[in-house]
């Protein structure tokens, strides 16, 4: 591949693939110690939100850099943002529903 200073669209698939892999890492880190602290059912809510969150998220943040042609990075940093802040937000849902039931 050649050597330039800018940031190419290879690049960007890279990069989303290393967040995605860094957010899978986090989550199973998050549901190994809830389970070690005897919080199966929180750590089985955590898992399912998640998983599909996740995947819709980087599925959709890879059809926006392969379909959008113009300002691929700005829609794709969008869909990253929501990939990261989804964990914050799947955990106060998992911990609501184990306050529930």
């Amino acid at each position: 591949m050649p050597s330039v200073g800018y940031l190419m669209k290879a690049d960007l698939y890279f990069i989303y693939s290393y967040i995605y892999l860094f957010m899978l890492v986090l989550n199973t880190i998050a549901v190994n110690l809830l389970v070690e602290k005897g919080r199966e059912l929180f750590a089985q809510t955590l898992e399912k939100i998640t998983g599909w969150v996740y995947s819709l998220l980087i599925v959709s943040a890879y059809a926006c850099l392969t379909l959008v042609e113009e300002n691929f990075l700005g829609a794709g940093v969008f869909f990253i943002t929501a990939l990261l802040l989804s964990f914050p937000v799947a955990f106060m849902v998992a911990a609501y529903k184990e306050s529930k039931g």
